[in-house]
Parts: C-alpha cells; structure tokens; sequence
C-alpha cells in the first residue's frame, strides 16, 4: 500500500471511501518523502528501491512540497551507474488511491493521470522518453522524445502556473498545461539498490512589487538534504516553512509487505 505518515492509504472494498482518504491526505507532514512504495531515502536525499521484483516498476516517492502551486525537483545520478527511472508529476488523490505497487504501478498512474506527466530517463544512453496512454484502447506505452538528447546526469521537473516542464541543461520539454490540481513530484524506480539523488530548489517571491511587474525568481538553492521545497518564510507567515522538524536528520523508508502492510518511519543516524 501507499505509505503516509506512518499509515497506509488504502481505499475500495471494506476501507475507507475517497472522501476520507483525501482528508487524511491534506494534512501532509513535513518530512522530504510525502509517501510511497517500497523505497527508502536517507538524509542526503539518496533515493533506493529496497525490495519488490527486479527491473519492474514496483517502486517510487511521493514528494513532499512547501508551495504546492509552484515548485521544482530534480533527479541527479553518477552516469557511471544510470539506474533507469521515472520523474513525473502526480496528482495527490491519484497517489492515494493506488494501493499496491505490483509491477504496474507505473501504467496504474499514467491512465489515471493528464498527458506528458512522467519522463523516463533509459540507463544505457541516458536517453529519455516520455510514457502516455492511448485514450481509446488503454494501452500505456512511451516515446522519444525528439530534440532532446542523453540526460547526462541530472533531469529537472518544474511546476508553475498550472504548467509542468521538464528539462535537462538547456534542453526542455514543455511547458505542458495540466487540469486543475494538486500536483506533487515523484520518481518512480525499477532497478533495486541503485540510488538517484533528489532535491528541490527553493523559490522566493518578492513580497511586493508594481502591479504591472511580474515577481521574479531569486535566490534559487539547492537542498540537497531535503525532498521537500519549502518556501522561505515571509512577515506574517506562519512559522516551519522555511525548515521542517528532523529535514535531514536521518531516514525514510516506505516498505510494503507481502500481505500489504507497510509503514513509514524515521531513523536517526547513529552517533
């Protein structure tokens, strides 16, 4: 099952119906993994699959954000030992309601999600495609994406605007315009053990400014310890945005078991 808050999300027959599932999920904690299936990510934000079935799509986080209307991830690796993976961008009810990561859990969230919303980057070349699902047969399948090149070490994925864009040095695809939601990171897995790095960049907004000006990024860094980007604290705000309880202090991990039962919790590292 999905791993929230050290519970599992579970919906359908004998659980609790979507209504309620979407109020338990409102209230995320504030910790670099929102949820998810079978992997662990550690203080320095390494992301690893620690079980399910090799080279299957079983495994993958949700991450956690500060501004859920304007954010951006990105995946790093050592080209060297290119795991393959999946960057994409979830709606959080969707997330919620797919209970187990079987080894379709990547087809599971491409049908129930808009179109050109998950990026494979390949191990071999680093070549990426991008997964979508015909709207008449089902059939979930990916294609190259032209133009773009090898994503050498790292792949990006901003949110802004109701606008998802993928990019890669000065290669991008996109802007795409998704339906109103709300939109959260993920990285999908299917090689065990072989970890990628996560992180989001932070945004601040200037707190005022002409009417006709728009208000610029600045600032923007990378926290390489973190999962989540919170927003920097502006007067007035209310406070624990800028840095949340236990940001990179020690583990996450979201396992499930063989009969479903999962748990997320959090490790110290030993001193």
């Amino acid at each position: 099952s999905f791993c929230f808050s050290g519970r599992a999300i579970v919906g359908g027959r004998g659980t609790a119906g979507s209504s309620q599932l979407a109020a338990r999920f409102a209230d995320p904690p504030a910790s670099p993994m929102l949820g998810g299936w079978r992997v662990h990510l550690d203080g320095s934000g390494q992301l690893r699959k620690v079980d399910g079935v090799k080279a299957t799509w079983d495994a993958g986080a949700v991450l956690a954000v500060g501004d859920s209307n304007a954010w951006e991830a990105s995946v790093a690796f050592d080209p060297s030992t290119t795991p393959t993976f999946v960057l994409g961008i979830v709606d959080i009810s969707t997330a919620s309601s797919t209970e187990e990561a079987d080894g379709d859990l990547l087809s599971r969230l491409v049908r129930s999600s808009p179109a050109r919303c998950f990026v494979e980057v390949l191990a071999t070349a680093g070549y990426p495609r991008v997964w979508g699902s015909d709207c008449t047969t089902g059939r979930v399948r990916a294609v190259f994406i032209d133009n773009f090149g090898a994503v050498a070490s790292g792949l990006s994925l901003r949110y802004e605007d109701g606008q998802a864009t993928f990019s890669s040095g000065y290669r991008s695809f996109g802007p795409h315009a998704l339906p109103s939601g709300d939109y959260r990171p993920c990285v999908l897995l299917c090689t065990l053990n072989a970890p990628v790095h996560v992180a989001c960049l932070r945004k601040r907004r200037r707190p005022s400014g002409p009417a006709d000006e728009p208000w610029p990024w600045k600032d923007r860094r990378l926290l390489p310890s973190m999962g989540s980007c919170p927003r920097d604290s502006e007067p007035g705000a209310p406070p624990g945005l800028l840095t949340p309880p236990n940001a990179g202090s020690g583990h996450f991990t979201a396992s499930t078991g063989f009969f479903g039962r999962c748990h997320l919790r959090h490790l110290r590292h030993p001193r």
